[in-house]
């Protein structure tokens, strides 16, 4: 079994949009003081140009004076008008920032001791079970102690899943490069639960590389997971097809489908507006942390489930590719839809 890092990345992000942005803005902080000279040196020398060198030779020498003054005084109104909203909204700004950072702080601190102390009291619960019911000879206390062990272990899942969520926005480099064509082979070659009892088939182009969140391959990993646990069929099968979304070259395409029972739509309606109703409870994190690593990464997730039909989850990450190739591929696939209209052959 294949002992390598979970992800096989290269931190070359000159082949994605998100490189080239920001370089087309000055590293300048934008005060509002600074606002303010940048709109008053362009508005004198605006001025200068209009009112001063052009117009003297169209008018009268006194009357483009005054107009030079009267435009100056404007621009000196207009300046300062600039400086009083944009100081008064940076304070704001900065109020709010505040405000973020100390919840983000309590957050933090309520997070990594509730996780710690949680999971630590979880393990004595699960330890004092254990041992009650392997001294049991009871078999209704038996089973009670049973669900109490299942109880604290789904608990323990759910602390997991927390941490691995709260790592999508965590660090530096957020963003990785993974080249699907051996990181889903190298994923299942060491997943615990792909086993000779489950059929497994890979559909993959000779090289698919795409740059998406730190967390992409675990978000892989937990929709299989989920399709082979939840699987209630006699021999459980699992395609997993990448493929470049049609009509979007910069996007790729990884469904994984299953034969299971299906999510049930209770579950399905929150991961698609995106938000818990207090009446509509999902199960577990488990797709809430797909869903949040995959939209993180810049894509979307949808899902195709029927009852007792199984499910597809289908994730569409950008596709790590060069500028031109990704702006040659465009005017490919647009000259083709518009000959294909127009009845090409």
């Amino acid at each position: 079994m294949d002992s390598s890092p979970t992800a096989r990345w290269v931190p070359d992000h000159r082949s994605a949009w998100r490189y080239w942005g920001p370089r087309l803005w000055l590293d300048v902080e934008l005060t509002p003081l600074r606002i303010s000279l940048a709109y008053l040196v362009l508005g004198m020398g605006a001025l200068f140009v209009s009112d001063v060198v052009l117009v003297q030779y169209l008018t009268e020498p006194l009357l483009s004076q005054i107009q030079a003054v009267k435009g100056g005084v404007e621009v000196f109104l207009t300046a300062g008008f600039i400086f009083v909203v944009t100081a008064h909204r940076e304070v704001q700004l900065n109020r709010i920032i505040d405000r973020y950072n100390r919840q983000n702080e309590q957050l933090q601190v309520l997070h990594r001791v509730l996780r710690h102390n949680l999971r630590n009291d979880l393990n004595v619960i699960q330890g004092y079970a254990t041992w009650i019911r392997e001294r049991l000879t009871t078999d209704q206390l038996a089973s009670k102690c049973e669900k109490i062990v299942e109880t604290s272990d789904q608990m323990t899942r759910y602390t997991e899943q927390a941490g691995r969520i709260r790592r999508i926005t965590e660090g530096d480099n957020l963003f990785r490069t993974y080249d699907l064509t051996e990181t889903i082979p190298r994923l299942l070659d060491r997943h615990p639960r792909v086993t000779d009892e489950v059929d497994i088939s890979l559909t993959v182009p000779d090289s698919t590389i795409v740059e998406a969140n730190q967390m992409f391959e675990a978000a892989i990993e937990e929709v299989l997971t989920n399709a082979i646990q939840y699987n209630d069929a006699e021999t459980p099968r699992i395609a997993i097809d990448v493929d470049q979304v049609r009509g979007a070259p910069h996007m790729i395409e990884v469904r994984i489908s299953d034969n299971g029972p299906g999510i049930p739509e209770s579950e399905l309606e929150p991961l698609r507006a995106g938000k818990e109703e207090p009446v509509v409870h999902l199960s577990g994190l488990g797709l809430w942390f797909v869903v949040w690593t995959v939209r993180h990464s810049g894509g979307d997730i949808d899902f195709e489930t029927e009852e007792q039909a199984g499910t597809t989850v289908i994730l569409r990450v950008p596709r790590a590719i060069d500028v031109p190739e990704l702006t040659r591929s465009y005017l490919t696939s647009l000259w083709a839809g518009w000959w294909q209209r127009r009845g090409g052959r």
